[in-house]
């Protein structure tokens, strides 16, 4: 008896639910439909046409607006807490200041943090003293420009001359590291790639610091080399600096009438790079001028 006034109740319930007067009477519960109905019944009183301006102006009227106030208070709270962070973060870089100067252990641990290495030359601070570098980028008597810079030096003190054309031959002679590249250079007929000089006379340098010899203060003599202000500035980064530029008169006279305008240029750019740095020093009455 139960189940059938249940399925009568329910029957009842979806025939309710579908009618059309229940469906008009939620619509009517809506805020615009009960103003379009407002407004339509009046105009089924007032017979006098209804232009659509008046209706827009009825509905607009009678509509509930939002207040505009919900919308900006969000807004505001997100510009205060942004400028809030902005000032914060602002202080903290203010507050922590770049550093200018590093202790050595400070120094050696960011090397192994950053895996960057200091760049060092070969002669240290420490045997700069006792290496002194004269350069002798142009040199058409070997023995004489030599004996000059002896005479001008103190003869006390040893003198080592590097000539780097007899490195090359000794290189390929004793097949080193570079006797491959610098065999492949001389059969195409190329020029030597910036560097490759400095290479061999910086590892020449090396040979003969660790010899009984170089234990000793020395005058290191480099004939026809640098040629290049690119050489000389290699040297110098890599190996040590040059305490000068030495030319003989003679040979400062040949350069200007005999060599070749290429030839010229480049080593008028040698010694302009030395002059600048106040490096460079003729060879006249036994001194250095």
């Amino acid at each position: 008896m139960l189940s059938i006034i249940g399925s009568t109740a329910s029957v009842g319930l979806a025939r309710t639910l579908a009618s059309p007067n229940l469906y008009n009477l939620a619509r009517m519960q809506h805020p615009v439909m009960r103003s379009l109905s407002t407004f339509r019944s009046q105009m089924k009183k007032n017979t006098q046409p209804v232009s659509i301006s008046a209706a827009r102006y009825h509905l607009m009227r009678n509509y509930p607006h939002r207040k505009r106030g919900g919308r900006l208070r969000p807004l505001f709270f997100m510009f205060l807490a942004s400028w809030g962070l902005l000032l914060f973060v602002t202080s903290r870089v203010d507050r922590k200041a770049p550093k200018t100067s590093f202790s050595q252990r400070e120094y050696e641990s960011y090397e192994k943090e950053s895996g960057l290495k200091r760049r060092t030359k070969l002669i240290t601070p420490e045997l700069k003293e006792r290496y002194k570098f004269f350069a002798v980028p142009f040199s058409s008597d070997d023995n004489k420009s030599t004996q000059a810079l002896a005479k001008a030096l103190n003869p006390t003190i040893p003198q080592k001359v590097i000539d780097p054309a007899a490195l090359v031959h000794k290189e390929i002679a004793e097949e080193g590291k570079y006797s491959y590249l610098l065999e492949e250079l001389k059969a195409t007929g190329r020029q030597f790639p910036p560097g490759l000089v400095t290479a061999l006379v910086k590892q020449e340098i090396q040979l003969f610091t660790n010899t009984t010899k170089g234990q000793f203060e020395t005058n290191i003599v480099l004939l026809n080399y640098p040629q290049t202000t690119e050489e000389a500035i290699k040297f110098e980064n890599d190996v040590s600096d040059f305490e000068a530029c030495v030319v003989t008169p003679e040979d400062y006279n040949r350069i200007s009438t005999e060599a070749d305008e290429s030839t010229k240029r480049k080593i008028d750019n040698v010694y302009g790079y030395f002059d600048i740095l106040n490096k460079f020093k003729k060879l006249g009455q036994g001194v250095l001028e």
